[in-house]
């Protein structure tokens, strides 16, 4: 999957290939965890939320590149371009032996 987007830690964008293992496990289970990693700082960030599948064209033809052709041959509106959604409802940043819950 490639972020193509990202709204504060609320909402997250992902291109991917609706004939890919992820769009099938998202549509039977839409429960989903990100997890960002510093190595320099030893800090982590798990968001927790919900992924949807989502082939909304205004949304498709925003997070089009002409370098996504040799995935996706017809363009944006490729049958096989997908875009996954991800909501975020709550966090766990840990640091220093510390990890700090919170919702979103």
């Amino acid at each position: 999957m490639i972020k193509t987007a990202a709204n504060g830690l609320k909402e997250f964008w992902f291109c991917s290939n609706t004939s890919s293992k992820k769009v099938e496990q998202i549509q039977k289970n839409p429960n989903a965890n990100l997890y960002f990693f510093d190595e320099k700082t030893f800090e982590g960030l798990m968001l927790t939320g919900k992924a949807e599948v989502s082939y909304d064209d205004v949304k498709r033809k925003e997070f089009w590149n002409d370098g996504m052709k040799k995935y996706y041959p017809l363009g944006y509106t490729d049958l096989d371009f997908a875009l996954i959604r991800f909501t975020a409802s709550k966090g766990n940043y840990y640091h220093g032996l510390k990890n700090i819950d919170f919702d979103i």
